[in-house]
């Protein structure tokens, strides 16, 4: 689950989901408190930087203190990961995670289909 791959070191962890034209963002204050779950569409890696930007800007929350994980499609995960890392010294890239394993025919659907029951699971881990 996103909470066992919080980093040590950060009080707020961001992790970023990338998919081909969308991404998804989870932000967890620790222990494990999810704060935000939500799927955002994009076009370049700076759309992605503007939306975390924007929630780590909202909370006042200090760059240098944020762990930033990304995992996702490799093509476009890497564009993603190099321009986080310059704003976000915390930034690594993780693997996909085992335990939220589901089809990819799912991505195909509306996110708000299976939204709440994904919030709700990763909640409860």
């Amino acid at each position: 689950s996103y909470p066992k791959q919080q980093l040590q070191d950060t009080d707020w962890n961001i992790f970023i989901a990338v998919k081909e034209e969308h991404f998804y963002l989870s932000v967890y204050q620790k222990p494990d408190q999810l704060k935000i779950h939500q799927v955002c569409n994009y076009q370049k890696a700076e759309d992605v930087l503007f939306v975390i930007a924007q929630f780590v800007n909202h909370l006042h929350l200090d760059p240098d203190k944020i762990g930033v994980q990304v995992h996702g499609e490799l093509g476009n995960t890497q564009s993603i990961l190099d321009l986080l890392k310059k704003y976000y010294p915390y930034t690594r890239q993780i693997s996909r995670i085992k335990s939220l394993l589901y089809p990819e025919d799912l991505y195909a659907y509306p996110s708000h289909f299976f939204f709440n029951i994904f919030s709700l699971v990763t909640c409860e881990l």
